[in-house]
């Protein structure tokens, strides 16, 4: 009978650093003493990748399937290895994510950014990017108009308050009135 296997379940388990290596030398500035290519050139696996990145390993799949990442090489053991071209694309799409584009955008800006070089390309990433920027200001205009409702109905709750100890709420009456 064998035994039960005393490790956690894959998706808890930690990566850990080479215990050898400085924070420097994990990071890919320096290289280790023995005379090998810096981490940050060495392909990464696909739970080293996402860690480095702090997404999860089906983010990155999902992202492989979408055409937002390219299918990576395979070791000979069958493991998906990454290059440092997959880590600098998976910040771009983080930073991107974080500045409000949708998947959909990113990959056509990831389209373009493959292919770049030519006039045409620009002129995509151009509209690409001035599109979204029309959208934020519209977004921005919306909000604006919303923040001064709100700090109507708050002057107007405020006028009620000072003149009387318990008023009816005049927000409550206007929305009633509507």
């Amino acid at each position: 009978m064998k035994p039960a296997s005393r490790r956690a379940p894959r998706k808890n388990r930690r990566i850990q650093p080479e215990p050898d290596m400085t924070r420097a030398q994990r990071s890919g500035a320096t290289a280790p003493h023995t005379g090998e290519r810096p981490v940050s050139q060495r392909p990464l696996q696909i739970g080293q990748l996402a860690a480095r990145v702090g997404v999860t390993v089906d983010t990155l799949r999902y992202y492989e399937r979408v055409g937002l990442l390219r299918r990576p090489a395979r070791s000979a053991g069958g493991f998906r290895t990454y290059s440092t071209a997959a880590l600098e694309r998976l910040q771009l799409i983080r930073q991107a994510k974080a500045q409000g584009l949708t998947l959909a955008e990113i990959r056509r800006l990831v389209s373009y950014l493959d292919h770049s070089g030519t006039q045409e390309h620009c002129r995509q990433v151009r509209a690409l990017l001035a599109s979204k920027l029309n959208e934020i200001e519209r977004k921005r205009a919306e909000l604006e108009a919303f923040r001064q409702t709100l700090l109507d109905h708050l002057r107007a709750c405020d006028a009620a308050l000072a003149k009387t100890p318990d008023p009816a709420c005049p927000v409550a009456e206007e929305f009633r009135r509507t």
